[in-house]
């Protein structure tokens, strides 16, 4: 049986870096529209505390969350952090 740790990680090249924060990025987007009022943003950002500026930058693709965040993330959603990540 394969431990996570005996994984190989993945070698990605900036572009692809890029394109899967963009993919990270627009799901979000996604999923805070469909489960959150006008507001959406302050309130989503409220709930996972952290400020609408640093989700701004997660929603426009310039970062990417830190673990913790990406776990209330996906709490607050009502899903699963494999699917913010798009099966990653």
């Amino acid at each position: 049986m394969k431990h996570f740790a005996d994984k190989k990680p993945v070698d990605w090249t900036d572009r692809q870096k890029d394109q899967w924060q963009q993919a990270v990025a627009y799901r979000l987007r996604e999923m805070i529209a469909d489960r959150h009022g006008k507001r959406k943003e302050y309130r989503f950002a409220k709930a996972i505390g952290i400020s609408q500026g640093s989700l701004s930058d997660l929603l426009n693709g310039h970062s990417m969350p830190a673990a913790h965040t990406l776990v209330k993330m996906a709490t607050v959603l009502g899903v699963n952090v494999s699917d913010i990540l798009g099966g990653y």
